[in-house]
């Protein structure tokens, strides 16, 4: 029988064609691929692959040195606001004594810290001012303590004592004014501090552990000692000892006799006035110069000696003999009687000049 006679349905049409239709021009029957295109001036440009994004570095920490210095910034912030507490947190307390005494009396004062501070004042009187700084609440008399065994000797001695508070602890020390006869002798020291005299005129001997010593005056026996610090003094006459470990020595208008030593491990001396006949004066300085100015008339003999350095000389009867790291000097200025002069400097310079 015949399907597709009238009366018959198509299969296909009744039950639907599910392959898909290829609609690809060509896969259709007779296409032919077209010819190559070889013309360069059709083909597509050659682009460059963009750069891989490369990952970015790790951050490195900051230098050692910029931590040190905000340490550094950190501990001035705290030590300068402990200052400040120190000073808004304190006050001051004195005490004040006057003796009478006689016309040559002498003063012995012995502190362990402070500064002392002594002038030239009205006969027969000495007068005392002692300062400490303490915390607000302490109103403890000061630990000071006078001793007057007679008319003509006073004695101060100081016990120190510990302040302490929650933040920081420190040993304060007592400061002192002193007013005396301007023929007082003295007796002085003080462990940390400056001493200064203005104007007495008596024998002195002045020794301060770590701190200055400056004088305008004074007779007879003179002896300076610091430890560690400047010594200057002006206006003096006797036989001198000055001495300090570090730190120069200067003595102005100075009149030296007897056996006098000037004496420095590092530091500079310099000497200007004149020195009495028949004394034997040192002058020695382990690290610095030693300058001499003496009077044109000076009557003297030298012998110096500089194991790295100079000497030169104003005086004609001075002989100089330079030598390959240091040099050597000797001779005799003027007619007897002399001053003998022995100067030495380990590493340093000589020089004497004429006034």
């Amino acid at each position: 029988m015949n399907n597709h006679e009238p009366g018959f349905a198509d299969p296909a049409a009744s039950y639907g064609d599910r392959r898909p239709i290829n609609t690809d021009p060509r896969e259709q029957p007779g296409f032919a691929f077209p010819a190559a295109n070889l013309d360069p001036r059709e083909q597509p440009r050659w682009q460059p692959m963009p750069a891989p994004i490369m990952a970015r570095p790790p951050r490195q920490g900051r230098s050692p040195w910029a931590w040190m210095g905000v340490s550094v910034l950190i501990l001035v912030i705290i030590f300068g606001g402990l200052a400040s507490a120190s000073v808004l947190l304190t006050h001051i307390i004195t005490n004040s004594r006057t003796f009478t005494v006689g016309a040559q009396p002498t003063l012995r004062l012995s502190s362990n810290s402070g500064d002392i501070h002594i002038v030239s004042g009205p006969s027969q009187t000495i007068s005392i001012t002692a300062r400490q700084r303490v915390f607000w609440g302490d109103n403890d008399p000061l630990p000071v303590h006078y001793q007057q065994t007679d008319a003509n000797t006073l004695t101060v001695t100081v016990d120190e004592r510990p302040t302490f508070s929650f933040l920081f602890s420190y040993n304060n020390g007592i400061d002192f004014d002193v007013t005396v006869p301007s023929q007082t002798s003295l007796e002085v020291h003080t462990d940390s501090g400056d001493i200064t005299s203005t104007g007495v005129n008596g024998q002195i001997a002045l020794t301060a552990s770590s701190g200055d010593i400056t004088t305008n005056g004074g007779s007879g026996q003179i002896t300076l000692t610091t430890s560690s610090g400047d010594i200057e003094a002006s206006n003096i006459n006797g036989q001198m000892r000055l001495t300090t470990s570090s730190g120069d020595i200067t003595a102005a208008n100075a009149n030296a006799r007897g056996n006098s030593t000037f004496q420095t491990s590092s530091g500079d001396i310099s000497f200007n006035g004149s020195l009495e006949p028949d004394g034997s004066y040192g002058f020695q300085a382990s690290s610095g110069d030693i300058d001499l100015t003496l009077p044109n008339d000076a009557a003297f003999q030298v012998q110096a000696t500089t194991d790295s350095g100079d000497i030169s000389s104003d005086f004609s009867g001075v002989n100089v003999f330079p030598g390959s790291s240091g040099a050597v000097a000797n001779g005799s200025v003027g007619s007897a009687p002399y001053a003998r002069i022995t100067i030495q400097a380990s590493s340093g310079d000589i020089y004497l000049h004429k006034a």
